[in-house]
């Protein structure tokens, strides 16, 4: 039983870190475009990465920063490529007169609620106030999909972890159990 584990441990660990070294070796367009199409992990991807930028938006929109000062700052981050990628993209399509909504559109990491909600800010002149409500909801969602899995997960690492105390209580009493046998006899 404990080979099983450290096998199926050994396989996961392995193929979190060949992925990791492969993406690191990617544009950051294709990891983008790797993570988004991942089964499982692109909801939560879009989600984290839709709360993130939801985030930023607001506290640049309320501070007065518009867009193009935005585009300027992601521009010259040099610890997050995401971001730098996201300047560039905008600054390129913002030259070409795309709307701001549009060109988030394009980009397809980000949840498609999170266009509506800027094209509604946009409309009303609020778009501060808008994502603002926006991110809360986000929050919500994210932890309603965590609750989710971890209410599916729970049962399944207590049963594996009840096999692996019941697998060592044996282990240590077989040896007992044969001795008495072996007295007994």
């Amino acid at each position: 039983d404990n080979t099983v584990f450290l096998i199926i441990l050994l396989v996961i660990v392995s193929t979190y870190y060949i992925v990791k070294l492969r993406l690191n070796h990617l544009p950051i367009k294709r990891q983008v475009h790797f993570l988004t199409h991942l089964p499982i992990f692109k909801r939560y991807y879009k989600l984290f990465t839709t709360y993130h930028m939801t985030n930023q938006f607001v506290l640049f929109f309320r501070n007065g920063i518009t867009l193009n000062d935005i585009v300027k700052i992601y521009l010259n981050q040099k610890a997050n490529l995401f971001l730098q990628y996201i300047g560039h993209t905008l600054k390129e399509h913002l030259q070409q007169g795309e709307s701001f909504s549009h060109i988030l559109l394009q980009l397809d990491c980000f949840e498609p609620q999170f266009i509506s909600y800027i094209k509604q800010g946009e409309k009303r002149d609020k778009l501060d106030i808008e994502l603002e409500v926006y991110s809360t909801f986000l929050l919500e969602r994210i932890e309603a999909m965590i609750h989710q899995h971890i209410k599916w997960i729970q049962p399944i690492m207590f049963a594996f972890i009840g096999i692996l105390v019941l697998s060592v209580y044996l282990i240590m009493m077989l040896p007992v159990f044969e001795m008495m046998q072996a007295i007994k006899e």
